[in-house]
């Protein structure tokens, strides 16, 4: 994240505990589940205000989405001071 306070800020389900999702599955056929961000930006710019929607995550079975679960942030993020601003930028131009 760019232009944050703090480094490393969490990201997470847009619930507090992830909804359960069943996957049907035939007796003694392996069945493949894939979990895969979507939508999600790059960069993500300071301020971002606790459950800003910042992306989704998309459950894939064989090939088909089955279950679309949105991503938030689990935390408020401030903007950063004046310094850690113009560092950021210096990074983001290299």
């Amino acid at each position: 994240m760019i232009g944050v306070a703090a480094d490393v800020r969490q990201l997470g389900p847009e619930q507090a505990v992830s909804p359960e999702i069943y996957v049907p599955a035939m007796r003694f056929r392996q069945v493949t589940v894939v979990v895969r961000s979507e939508q999600a930006p790059a960069v993500l710019v300071a301020p971002i205000a606790k459950g800003f929607a910042v992306g989704t995550m998309a459950v894939m079975q064989d090939g088909k989405e089955i279950a679309s679960i949105p991503v938030v942030a689990q935390a408020a993020v401030p903007a950063a001071g004046f310094f850690k601003r113009m560092k950021d930028k210096l990074r983001m131009k290299l």
